[in-house]
C-alpha cells in the first residue's frame, strides 16, 4: 500500500514539475475579403533561452500567381535578442534572407549573404514579439528582416503603429494582451486575424 502511495506521489510530482511547454498561435491571412494564407507562431522556453518561430505562407494573384513564404527563427537569451534567422521565399525561390547574432559585445547583421552592419545596443524587443506580447511602453523594436530599428507608436485602445526603415506602416491590435489582428504592408499587403 505504501509503495503505491510513493509511486503515485512520484508520478504526480513529475507531472506538476514538468518544464513549461511552448505555446503555438495560429492566424489566418486575408487580402481584401479572401483568405490567402496562414501564419503559425510558436514560443518554446528552454532554460535561459527562449526560441520564437513563425511560418507564414501567402498565395495571391497580383498580375501573376505569387506564393510568398516567410520563416523566422529567433532566440532570446536572458531577455535579450541572441540570434535571428529570417528567410523569405517567393514562388519557392529565395528572395531575401537576414541573419543577426549577438557575439558578446555587438550584433552582427548579414543580409542576403553580405555583412551589412553591426551595433552594440542589446535588443529587448523585436518584431516577432509582436505576436506574443502587447508592446505597451515599447517605443522601438528591432526588425529581424532588415536589421533596422523600427518605431512603435501607441494609437490608443490597445492598437499600435509600427513604422519600418522604409516608412511602411503596420497596425497591430490587441485584446487582453493578445494580438487579435494586424494590417501588414510589404511585398504583399495583407491583414492577419487571430483564430479563436
Amino acid at each position: 500500500m505504501f509503495s503505491h502511495f510513493i509511486t503515485i506521489w512520484f508520478l504526480l510530482s513529475a507531472v506538476s514539475h514538468k518544464p513549461s511547454e511552448g505555446k503555438v498561435l495560429y492566424f489566418d491571412i486575408y487580402m481584401k475579403d479572401s483568405m490567402v494564407g496562414t501564419l503559425r507562431a510558436a514560443i518554446d522556453p528552454m532554460g535561459p533561452q527562449t526560441q520564437y518561430s513563425s511560418d507564414t505562407s501567402v498565395k495571391v494573384k497580383v498580375l501573376k500567381k505569387l506564393k510568398v513564404d516567410y520563416e523566422y527563427l529567433v532566440t532570446y537569451e536572458d531577455g535579450y535578442l541572441f540570434e535571428s534567422n529570417v528567410d523569405v521565399l517567393v514562388n519557392e525561390k529565395p528572395h531575401a534572407e537576414a541573419y543577426t547574432k549577438w557575439n558578446g559585445t555587438e550584433y552582427r547583421i548579414i543580409k542576403n549573404g553580405k555583412k551589412e552592419l553591426s551595433f552594440n545596443d542589446k535588443v529587448p524587443y523585436s518584431t516577432i514579439l509582436l505576436f506574443f506580447r502587447e508592446p505597451a511602453g515599447i517605443e522601438h523594436c528591432y526588425s529581424e528582416m532588415d536589421g533596422s530599428i523600427n518605431t512603435i507608436i501607441p494609437l490608443g485602445n490597445h492598437s499600435y503603429k509600427k513604422i519600418n526603415s522604409k516608412g511602411r506602416e503596420n497596425i497591430y491590435s490587441y485584446q487582453d494582451g493578445k494580438l487579435k489582428s494586424a494590417s501588414i504592408s510589404g511585398l504583399v499587403a495583407f491583414t492577419i486575424m487571430a483564430r479563436d
